[in-house]
């Protein structure tokens, strides 16, 4: 028997068809430059957030890393500068509230 969705899964399911799935992407990408940084933004819910912003949060000591990243670098496979715009936030990263 088939599963049935929801109308919510289809609708993401068919705007995902139309856009990139950044989560499939920026994962990978984390795994490599250090393990233990998961993704916070764009959401498992919205994994084709058109949004720029991404949001990295370490499992072990709570740091996030926020870097806006364009769509069209996304769409247009441009994946080394995705993970340059990546690196540079991970060593950027700080835990919320810290100061300088």
């Amino acid at each position: 028997m088939a599963k049935s969705i929801t109308i919510k899964e289809a609708l993401l399911f068919g705007r995902c068809a139309m856009l990139v799935n950044k989560r499939e992407i920026l994962q990978p990408m984390l795994d490599n430059i250090e393990p233990a940084w998961w993704i916070k933004k764009p959401s498992p819910l919205d994994p084709c957030d058109v949004e720029y912003m991404c949001i990295f949060q370490h499992t072990g000591d709570y740091r996030e890393a926020t870097v806006d990243i364009k769509t069209e670098l996304f769409t247009d496979g441009k994946l080394v500068e995705i993970e340059r715009l990546v690196r540079v936030a991970i060593a950027n990263a700080k835990v919320p509230g810290e100061r300088k």
